[in-house]
C-alpha cells in the first residue's frame, strides 16, 4: 500500500539520471556499438541487437556478451568500458519531457538538488551540462567502471550527505529518492528515504514491490505535488 506523503517537508532530491531526467538511449546505443565494433569486430546489427535486448545490465556483461558473439572470451573488461565512456563524450541524451520543470520548482522551494547515477561522474556532469541542467543540480555522483562498491545506496548517499553538510539522519529524514527502475526504489529504500517510483518503463506494481512509497506516471504529476 502507497504511503500518505507530506511534500512539505523535503529539503534534499535524490534523483536517477538515465530514465528519470535523461533519456539516453540513443547516445549510449552509438557508444556501444562504435566501441564492440571497433575492438571486437562485433557486426554492427548484433552489437545493436545485443545492447537492445539486454538494457539495464551491467556494462561489463554486455561488453563480453559482445566479444563472445565474435567468439572473444573476456577476463578484463575495464579498458572497454573505458573505451565506451570516450566514446560518448559529446553525444547529447535526450532531457525527459518535463524535467527541467520539474527540477525548476524544487529549486524555487529551496530544496538542494542530487543527481546519482551508474553514469562515469565526468560523464554525467557533461550530458547535465548538455543539457543546461547545470544550474539546477547543486551535486552530480557517478560511478568510477570496476567500482562495485560505491554504487547508488548507502555509499554514495554518505557522499550526498558530506557534500550538503548535513548528517545521514537528517538526509534520510528529509530526503526524497526518485527514479523510473527497481533498482532506484531499492537503494531509496536501502538508505532508508522516501522512494517514489516513475512508471515510464515498469508498472506500479513492480515498482512498489521493490519499495516505492508512491508510483507516479510521470515526473510532471510529480511536479505538480510539491506545488
Amino acid at each position: 500500500m502507497a504511503k500518505k506523503i507530506n511534500f512539505s517537508k523535503f529539503s534534499y532530491l535524490i534523483s536517477d539520471w538515465d530514465g528519470t531526467l535523461a533519456d539516453s538511449v540513443k547516445p549510449y546505443t552509438e557508444s556501444y556499438v562504435k566501441t564492440t565494433t571497433s575492438e571486437f569486430g562485433t557486426p554492427e546489427d548484433k552489437a545493436r541487437e545485443i545492447f537492445a535486448n539486454t538494457a539495464g545490465a551491467p556494462l561489463t556483461m554486455q561488453m563480453r556478451w559482445a566479444a563472445e558473439a565474435v567468439g572473444i572470451k573476456l577476463e578484463d573488461t575495464l579498458p572497454y568500458e573505458n573505451k565506451f565512456w570516450e566514446n560518448l563524450r559529446g553525444l547529447k541524451p535526450d532531457i525527459i519531457p518535463g524535467a527541467k520543470k520539474f527540477l525548476a520548482i524544487l529549486k524555487r522551494r529551496g530544496l538542494k538538488i542530487a543527481v546519482w547515477s551508474g553514469t562515469k561522474p565526468d560523464v554525467l556532469k557533461e550530458k547535465v551540462k548538455l543539457l543546461s541542467l547545470s544550474s539546477l543540480v547543486d551535486y552530480c555522483i557517478g560511478n568510477e567502471p570496476g567500482n562495485t562498491k560505491e554504487v547508488k545506496g548507502p555509499a554514495l548517499f554518505l557522499k550526498i550527505a558530506k557534500k550538503f553538510r548535513v548528517s545521514e539522519q537528517e538526509l534520510r529524514q528529509k530526503a526524497i529518492v526518485i527514479g523510473d527502475g527497481s533498482g532506484d526504489m531499492e537503494a531509496g529504500k536501502a538508505v532508508g528515504a522516501t522512494t517514489i517510483g516513475i512508471a515510464r518503463k515498469q508498472s506500479k506494481e513492480q515498482l512498489i514491490k521493490a519499495g516505492a512509497d508512491m508510483v507516479v506516471v510521470d515526473i510532471e504529476e510529480l511536479g505538480r505535488l510539491f506545488k
